[in-house]
């Protein structure tokens, strides 16, 4: 009767493995449904972009004036406290509405979910049974839920690090490097990272983030000015 039994519950095991990333989509999207939305952080965003790809990044960090310019959209916004780096990807919503590019980042959202597990799945790929029972509750927790339904950008963050994660644990140089800096100037911590490159004595992965941060940090100076 053990025998059986042990059977099922491994075949069950190798099915949840095999299919982990839609099961993981499909419990977030399920969670959502109990979220309740309030505000949402994306309004930020999208007046940010807006302002910026409109020449009118001067007043970007002017909790005043920005919140009287999402008063003209009927809405409000919050405070924007991110690097100008992070102003500069937000233009890519400035040509859509407010409606239209808030569900666009919820798509592209919901599908860095799916790819963050699927390579997740990767890095655990020798403990199977334990990182079972780890993913299978993280889509559950308030910050992944709110992530989505508030339309913030952790979720491209945590992409971003993992990917460039899994790309130096295969010897890559530059990809990593670069996928690192772009997670580290829309956020700082990311960059926490840097502190293991320099562990394990990777330096020169180390001068291809720090060059890539800097053309970042260029590029949004040349857009908002200095």
């Amino acid at each position: 009767m053990r025998k059986p039994m042990k059977k099922a519950l491994a075949n069950l095991a190798d099915i949840l493995y095999n299919y982990l990333e839609y099961i993981i989509v499909i419990l977030v999207l399920g969670s959502i449904m109990f979220a309740t939305l309030y505000s949402r952080d994306f309004n930020t965003f999208h007046f940010v972009g807006k302002l910026v790809s409109s020449g009118q990044s001067n007043i970007i960090y002017n909790p005043d004036a920005l919140s009287e310019y999402a008063q003209n959209f009927n809405t409000h916004c919050f405070v924007f406290f991110y690097p100008p780096s992070a102003a500069l990807l937000f233009t890519v919503f400035s040509p859509f509405s407010l409606e239209t590019g808030y569900w666009l980042l919820f798509c592209l959202n919901i599908l860095l979910v799916f790819f963050f597990f699927r390579m997740l799945k990767t890095v655990f790929a020798e403990n199977r049974s334990g990182m079972l029972i780890i993913l299978l509750t993280i889509p559950l927790v308030v910050p992944v839920i709110r992530n989505l339904t508030l339309g913030q950008v952790n979720i491209i963050i945590a992409f971003l690090w993992l990917a460039s994660y899994v790309l130096y644990s295969r010897d890559k140089r530059v990809l990593p490097s670069f996928l690192l800096a772009m997670a580290t100037m829309i956020k700082i911590y990311p960059g926490v990272m840097v502190l293991v490159l320099l562990r394990n004595k990777r330096y020169r992965e180390i001068l291809y983030f720090a060059g890539f941060c800097l053309l970042i940090a260029l590029a949004a100076a040349a857009v908002m000015g200095p």
